[in-house]
Order: C-alpha cells, then structure tokens, then sequence
C-alpha cells in the first residue's frame, strides 16, 4: 500500500513537472505561426511635408518705376495674372509734373504746328521769306519730338494725371505681396512678386533626426498622391527650424505637366537609395503606449520586444530595426498579446 502511494506521488510531480516545461502556447491549445527576420536590401524612403515654392530663376520682383504712395492693389496671393494686367496703382508728385509738362507742351504744338501752316501759306503767296517758313517749321519737328518723348516717358511710367499704373510684365502666378495701400512706394523697394507656375520647387521638411545624405545635384525618387516622378537636388539647407525641428531640402521636380500649385503644401514620400533593413510581416508588428514591439519567440517563449519602425513594403511587410537577423516572431501577434 506504501509502495502504491509512493508511485502515485511520483506521476503526480512528474505530470505537473511536464506542464510547468510546456510552453504557453500549448496551454492554450494553440500554435504559434513563427516567422524568421530577414535581411533585406529595401528602399530607403522618407515621408515628408513638401511646400511648392517657385523657382528663383522664373521669379519676376515688381517694384514701382516712381516714387509715391500706394493707391490701389488690385490682386492677391495665388491669382493668375496676364501680361500687361493691371496690379496696382499708385499716386505721384512726380507724374503729376510730367503730365501737366505734357499737356503744356502739346499746346504749344498745335500753336506751332498752326505757325508753320500760315508761314507756308505766306511763303507760296511770296510774302515772307524761305528762310522763315524754315525756322518755323524746325521749331514745330523740336516741339513735337520733346512732346513724343514725353508721352513715351509716361507711358513707361504708366502714369497719368498724378497717377501710375504698375501692370504684369509676364504671364504668372501672384506669389507675394510686399507692400500695403498708404505706403511709400519707389523703384528700389519691391512690392510683389510674379512666378512661373511651370517652374517649380519643392522644398521638402528633412526631420534633423534623419541622415538623408542628400547632395546637390542628386537624383531623387519622390512618391505622391500615388504618382511616381523624379527630381534633382537644387539645394540643401543647413539651418535647423526650432518649432518643426526640420532643416529644407530643395528638389526640382522632372516633369513637364507637374499640375502643383504655387504655396501648395504636399505629402510627399522621397526615396533617396536602398539600404539594409530587418523586414517582418506586418501582422507580426505591435502599437501600444507610443511604441512599435514584437512578440519575438525564443527558447519556446514569447518575449516582447521594442523596435523602431521604418516604412511599409509591398506584400503586407514592413521594414523595422532593433532585431537581430535570423531570430524569430509571432505572426498575428494581436492574437498572442497580453491584455
């Protein structure tokens, strides 16, 4: 009866002996989809904000061609304009002189011009002089090149009875507005700006965190709105904004119908090469409390484990860092997750 005993308190520690050495899954009576982390060569992509700025070079700055004050600004930020369209008035001492200079001399024009036809009239009925109707006649042409040379003058000025005009000189998109209505206004003081629409930048928002090594001059693959087109470098800012905690990159897009529109902010995914990655599936990647982890298994146990998350791939994985190659994860590990 002891020997019996005995031999029943051995099962006993043996079975529970047996369950304490299986494995979590077991108990449940699951089994777990393991999957090996591979080592990839992958896109090294990038996803930034992009704002489109006009290119400097496509750029015309506005400024009045006379001093005076501000009237009238008859556009704003964004509108397409036309060549020769009307975008500001302005009032001016200066144009005020030159015009009433004008209407004085036009009236003197017409005195000499009517001089000149009596002293014809005269010199044919043999009452005056040649040498007369010649000094007539010279003093209308002068009169009446310095009045064309003022009106060529005002025209350029755009001006006329005190005022200016300042028109488009090209074809474009209003980009900015430097001055207001009741200001001062003169030829070295620009106040606005006309872009081309066609000639583009996009300057992309690097976090400082990211190494992107990006060099003027390179070629780059950018991704937006589900369209693929690439750029080159133009520049490579190295100044670091304090609220965004970003620095500019400035792309030329290579694309003859680009359709962006000046001030545009963008969503833009850049790929700048390929680099080595970790790549999982995506049903193996956890999200909880800020942070990405898997469920790594390891000696027949599931261990959580924190890694930094890169970018989605095609096939439904992603690219990650902080595993070691070779080691193995839970698929459908939502499934597998501690409450």
């Amino acid at each position: 009866m002891k020997r019996g005993k005995l031999g029943l308190l051995s099962l006993f520690f043996l079975l529970m002996g047996c369950q304490k050495s299986k494995p979590v899954t077991e108990s449940k009576g699951l089994t777990p989809r393991i999957q090996v982390v591979e080592e990839m060569r992958v896109p090294d992509t990038l996803d930034v904000v992009a704002l489109v700025q006009p290119d400097k070079e496509g750029t015309v700055q506005i400024s009045a061609k006379v001093q005076g004050i501000l009237q009238d600004i008859k556009v704003k930020v964004g509108d397409q304009v036309r060549k020769g369209q009307i975008l500001a008035t302005l009032k001016s001492p200066d144009m005020a002189d030159l015009y009433w200079q004008m209407a004085a001399l036009r009236t003197q024009v017409e005195h000499a011009w009517r001089l000149y036809q009596v002293k014809k009239e005269l010199y044919e009925a043999g009452a005056v002089p040649k040498l007369e109707l010649m000094e007539a006649e010279q003093n209308y042409k002068v009169l009446k090149a310095q009045l064309s040379g003022l009106e060529k003058k005002l025209s350029y000025y755009g001006g006329g009875s005190g005022s200016s005009i300042i028109t488009a000189p090209v074809d474009g998109v209003v980009y900015e507005i430097k001055a207001q209505p009741g200001e001062m206004v003169s030829p070295d003081r620009v106040i606005l700006s006309v872009a081309d629409p066609n000639r583009i930048l996009l300057a992309l928002q690097i976090p400082q965190d990211r190494d992107v090594s990006l060099q003027k001059g390179q070629r780059v693959k950018l991704i937006l709105a589900g369209r693929s087109l690439e750029g080159v470098v133009q520049y490579v800012g190295n100044v670091v904004n304090p609220d965004t905690k970003s620095y500019s990159v400035y792309v030329k897009p290579l694309c003859s119908d680009c359709a962006f529109r000046i001030n545009q902010l963008l969503s833009v995914k850049i790929q700048t090469g390929e680099r080595s990655l970790l790549v999982i599936p995506s049903d193996a990647l956890l999200y909880k409390d800020g942070k990405f982890y898997v469920l790594a298994w390891q000696k027949n146990q599931i261990t959580p484990v924190q890694v930094r998350f890169v970018s989605s791939l095609s096939n439904n994985r992603v690219a990650v860092e902080g595993l070691p190659a070779g080691s193995e994860v839970i698929r459908e590990a939502i499934n597998w997750e501690k409450p």
